[in-house]
């Protein structure tokens, strides 16, 4: 194979490379949208959160303490489909000891949604590639729009995952999945490398196992 062989080889299989990476991610964010939640109040704040479980016509959500930690204001829940439904229900789960920065809200609909697929972030090792839905707040306070950006763990610290990825604002609560379109933890804060001044997202770990259980402990409320 002569020199121009081998780099038109090369060149077309980094082009192919580039276009499964492409389709891989496109089909992740159509999983994605559908289960991710935008969270609202009136103050102008909220963040992001993902649909666990349906009883009837009542949803959970997944979502970080500070996306729904103004007790004062009224929440609403924001689906792909851009319908609105009040809060009914917000579930604080810090007030019990070892449980992380997560709480379950609900709202009622009548309309179909999906249920987010759960993964085990046992799984989740350093250097696996992760993927972040959510609706970032704007610089001038424009309307938030969905975004989905791949990241990559960068540590793992007891419950918590490292990541990178764009430095977004207001996702406070936004789900983070793995490459089978699961959902392995939840965002719930941001951490900044002083020497590099990097930004990494902070998320909880999360599996099947934890999620029952939370889900038991707000029934039995």
């Amino acid at each position: 194979m002569s020199f121009n062989s081998r780099s038109n080889f090369l060149s077309e299989t980094t082009i192919t490379a580039d276009v499964q990476q492409l389709v891989a991610s496109m089909t992740l964010a159509k999983i994605a949208r559908p289960v991710t939640v935008k969270i609202h109040n009136a103050s102008g704040g909220g963040g992001s959160g993902v649909i666990i479980n349906r009883n009837g016509g009542t949803y959970t959500v997944l979502t970080a303490n500070r996306a729904v930690g103004r007790t004062n204001v009224e929440h609403t829940i924001h689906t792909h489909q851009e319908k609105e439904y009040a809060v009914t229900q917000v579930i604080g789960f810090q007030k019990w000891a070892n449980v992380p920065d997560i709480t379950i809200v609900q709202f009622d609909s009548s309309d179909t949604y999906p249920v987010a697929s759960l993964g085990n972030s046992d799984h989740a090792l350093i250097g696996t590639p992760v993927y972040m839905a959510g609706y970032p707040l704007t610089i001038r306070g424009e309307r938030r729009e969905f975004d989905f950006s791949k990241g990559m763990i960068k540590n793992r610290l007891g419950g918590l995952l490292l990541y990178n990825a764009p430095r977004w604002s207001g996702v406070t609560g936004a789900p983070v999945f793995n490459t089978n379109g699961q959902v392995i933890g939840i965002r719930v804060a941001r951490e900044v490398d002083r020497e590099s001044g990097t930004v990494f997202h902070v998320a909880v770990f999360l599996n099947r196992a934890r999620c029952r259980r939370l889900l038991e402990s707000a029934i039995a409320l």
